[in-house]
């Protein structure tokens, strides 16, 4: 997979989406193809899982600001990869909240929902993360999005 690919190598290994297991067949589908989602009580504990990946990424993406390391590619990917990783449990939670014939689970969607929107909150307003992240941009790297390139500048 090209993105695991470009995403940096860190001391936990590559930081991808969800699992380590991303590319494996799923021994259970789960609910709205989470795999780890199964029953309401499993809302709480893929929201928690999804907010501590995000927080093992935000904290070496913080290191790599302050020490002037992060590459502008290698910033993008690992912001992308926390984005992925709430958006993906926070979208299953808002249509399960919606949806779901069973009351039990709209309300552990509910919850989860309510957690990931407070987190998504948090991390909108870390100034240190969007100080280092503006920094960066705006001295190494010019993306093009006509054609997915990017220059030195």
């Amino acid at each position: 997979m090209l993105l695991r690919a470009l995403l940096p190598k860190t001391k936990y290994g590559h930081r991808f989406l969800l699992s380590s297991s991303h590319n494996a067949p799923a021994a259970s589908t789960g609910l709205f193809g989470l795999e780890s989602l199964n029953s309401p009580k499993d809302f709480v504990v893929v929201a928690n899982a999804a907010i501590a990946r995000c927080n093992d990424v935000r904290s070496e993406l913080k290191v790599r600001l302050s020490q002037g390391k992060a590459a502008q590619t290698s910033t993008l990917l690992l912001l992308d990869s926390i984005s992925n990783e709430v958006c993906t449990v926070i979208d299953v939670a808002e249509l399960c909240r919606n949806v779901h014939a069973d009351q039990g689970y709209r309300d552990a969607a509910e919850d989860a929902y309510a957690k990931l929107s407070s987190y998504l909150h948090e991390l909108n307003s870390d100034t240190t993360l969007y100080t280092g992240i503006d920094i960066n941009a705006c001295t190494h790297t010019q993306f093009h999005t006509t054609n997915g390139t990017h220059t030195q500048t």
